[in-house]
C-alpha cells in the first residue's frame, strides 16, 4: 500500500497492529495426496491450486478429492482465507465450502471475533504483497514459508468496524465490477467489429460504392493477373540467369522449361466475387513461399535477431524479446530464406495465422514456425496481401482445416494453394486505406478501454488502502477497542488449540 519497503503506519485510536499469527486460530500449509493412487481423486471435495485463486470466493475446482483422498489432505472449514506463497505470491481466495489445497498455499482459519472477509480483503492489498516479497527466500522460485507468513503485520480494527469496512468495500467493488464488465463487453464488441470490417473488406462490400463510382476507369483483375504471371516468370528467369552467371556457367538448353507454373485456384464451392475481381492463389502472387530454418541454431547474446512464432503478434514483428544468432549463421540461413522490406510473414506452427508486413529494412532470420511470402510484383501491395490472408484465416476453422494433432501446422504446400481474391491495383489501395482508417479508430478505442481497465485496478487498490488505513468508514467511539478484541481472540485461539490436541489424543 505504500513504498517497496513496507512499514507500519499510524492507525486510528481504536485500532491496533497485530500479526497474522496473533489474529488467526490457525495457519495451515496445504499438501497433495498421492497422485499415484487414483482412488484419492474423483470425488466431490474441491482440491484448490494457485491458478484457481482469483481474489474471489472459491466454490469449486478442476480437481476433486475422494473421501479417501480427503483423509490424507488438509481440509479447510468454510470462510478460510487462502494465499499463494510459492511462485506467484499473493493470489487469494476465500472458500465457501470445505476444500483441500496444495502445498503452494497457506490458509488462515479466523476466529469468531474477526470477520473473515476483512482478512480476505486485507490479503489482496499491495501492502501484504510487499511484505511477502520482502520475506520471500532469495531463490529462483520465491517462497514464503509458514512462519514468515505468520509474521506479516495486519491492522486490526474493532469488530463492528470490520463489518462496516467489509460492507463498504463490497458496495464499492460491486460498482467497480459492473464498470469493468461493461468495459470488457465493449472490448468484445470491438473485436467483433474488427472482424466484421475485415470480412466486409475481403468480400468487397467495404469498397462497393467506390467501385460503382469508378467503374468506367476500372481495369478488371483478370488482365492484371496476366501481367503479374508474366512478371513472375520474368523474375524467375532473371534469378536463374544470375545464378548461372555467379557460378561462371552458361545456361543449358531448355533451361526455361524448368519453370514451374504456379498452382491456379480450385474455385469449386468458392463464393461469387464482385465484378472485376477474380480468384487466385498465394502461389500465383508470390515468387517464393518459404519457412525459416528447420534446425535450432546456436543462440548468441547479441547479433542478428532470430524471429519465431512468439515474436509475430498484433500485426507486428517484435524484436524486443527475440533470440539472436551470429552474422555467419544469418548469412547461411538467408541463402534459403531472406526477409526483406515488403515481404509478408505468417505464423504456421502452434499459433497459426498471425501476420505481419516487413515494413522496414531490418536484417533478421526466421525459425520454421514462421513462413515468408515474397511478392512477385509491385502491383501486389503488401498490406493487401496481408489483409486478404487475414480474411482467409478468419474464414476457416483452424482446428478442422489445418493439419496436425496437438500442435497444428500450416504446411507450405497448403499455403501455396490458399485461395485469395485478386483485386485491381487501384482498389487494393482503397481497401487498405479504408481498413487502416477503421482499424485506427478501433485501436484508439481499445487503448482507451485498456487505460480505463488499468485505472479500475488502481482504484481497487485505492479502496483497499483507504479501508486498511482506517479512512473508508467512520469510527464509532462506542465500539469495543481492538486491543480488547485481540485478548478475546487469544483466548479463543487457546481453546481452539486445546480442542485440536484433544482430537489427536
Amino acid at each position: 500500500m505504500r513504498d517497496s519497503t513496507p512499514e507500519k503506519y499510524a492507525l486510528p485510536i481504536s485500532w491496533v497492529w497485530s500479526t497474522i499469527a496473533e489474529i488467526a486460530l490457525q495457519v495451515i500449509t496445504g499438501n497433495t495426496p498421492s497422485k499415484k493412487d487414483d482412488s484419492n481423486y474423483g470425488g466431490d471435495i474441491p482440491f484448490v491450486k494457485p491458478p484457481e485463486l482469483l481474489d474471489r470466493p472459491v466454490y469449486d475446482s478442476v480437481d476433486k478429492l475422494s473421501k479417501k483422498g480427503s483423509k490424507s489432505a488438509r481440509i479447510l472449514p468454510k470462510h478460510s482465507v487462502l494465499v499463494s506463497c510459492i511462485g506467484i505470491l499473493g493470489k487469494t481466495g476465500l472458500n465457501k465450502i470445505p476444500i483441500g489445497f496444495n502445498q503452494q498455499i497457506n490458509a488462515i482459519i479466523f476466529p469468531a471475533y474477526l470477520n473473515p472477509f476483512f482478512g480476505f480483503y486485507y490479503a489482496q492489498t499491495s501492502y501484504l504483497k510487499q511484505w511477502m516479497t520482502k520475506l520471500a527466500s532469495a531463490t529462483t522460485l520465491p517462497i514464503v514459508n509458514k512462519s514468515k507468513f505468520e509474521s506479516i503485520p495486519i491492522p486490526l480494527p474493532p469488530l463492528p468496524e470490520q463489518h462496516r469496512i467489509v460492507a463498504k468495500i463490497e458496495e464499492l467493488f460491486t460498482r467497480l465490477d459492473a464498470g469493468i464488465k461493461s468495459l470488457k463487453n465493449a472490448q468484445a464488441q470491438l473485436k467483433r467489429y474488427r472482424q466484421s470490417v475485415l470480412k466486409a473488406a475481403v468480400e468487397g462490400r467495404l469498397t462497393a460504392e467506390w467501385r460503382e463510382q469508378g467503374k468506367d476507369e476500372y481495369e478488371p483483375a483478370d488482365k492484371q493477373l496476366k501481367c503479374i504471371l508474366k512478371e513472375r516468370r520474368e523474375r524467375w528467369e532473371a534469378e536463374q540467369l544470375a545464378k548461372y552467371k555467379s557460378k561462371g556457367k552458361k545456361p543449358p538448353r531448355n533451361w526455361q522449361d524448368k519453370y514451374k507454373e504456379p498452382t491456379p485456384p480450385n474455385t469449386t464451392n468458392l463464393p461469387e466475387l464482385p465484378e472485376g475481381w477474380i480468384w487466385c492463389t498465394c502461389d500465383q502472387l508470390t515468387i517464393k513461399i518459404v519457412d525459416g530454418t528447420h534446425h535450432t541454431p546456436k543462440y548468441t547474446e547479441q547479433g542478428i535477431p532470430f524471429i519465431s512464432v512468439k515474436d509475430v503478434r498484433d500485426n507486428k514483428i517484435y524484436f524486443n524479446a527475440c533470440k539472436y544468432i551470429s552474422e555467419e549463421e544469418h548469412i547461411r540461413l538467408t541463402q534459403r530464406c531472406f526477409p526483406q522490406k515488403g515481404d509478408v510473414l505468417i505464423t504456421k506452427s502452434g499459433t497459426i495465422g498471425r501476420t505481419a508486413v516487413v515494413d522496414r529494412h531490418h536484417e533478421f532470420s526466421l525459425f520454421v514456425s514462421v513462413a515468408l511470402l515474397k511478392r512477385c510484383s509491385e502491383a501486389i501491395y503488401s498490406k493487401y496481401l496481408k489483409l486478404f490472408l487475414d480474411g482467409y484465416i478468419q474464414s476457416i476453422n483452424i482446428q478442422q482445416s489445418i493439419k496436425g494433432g496437438l500442435i497444428k501446422n500450416l504446411h507450405l504446400e497448403d499455403l501455396r494453394i490458399v485461395p485469395l481474391r485478386l483485386v485491381p491495383e487501384r482498389e487494393q489501395k482503397e481497401i487498405v486505406k479504408k481498413v487502416d482508417q477503421l482499424y485506427s479508430i478501433i485501436e484508439k478505442t481499445d487503448l482507451l478501454i485498456k487505460s480505463e481497465l488499468k485505472r479500475a485496478q488502481s482504484l481497487r487498490q485505492t479502496i483497499l488502502k483507504r479501508a486498511f488505513d482506517g479512512k473508508l468508514v467512520s469510527q464509532d467511539p462506542n465500539d469495543l477497542p481492538a486491543s480488547v478484541l485481540l485478548k478475546r481472540i487469544k483466548a479463543e485461539e487457546a481453546k481452539y488449540k486445546k480442542s485440536k490436541q484433544m482430537e489427536i489424543l
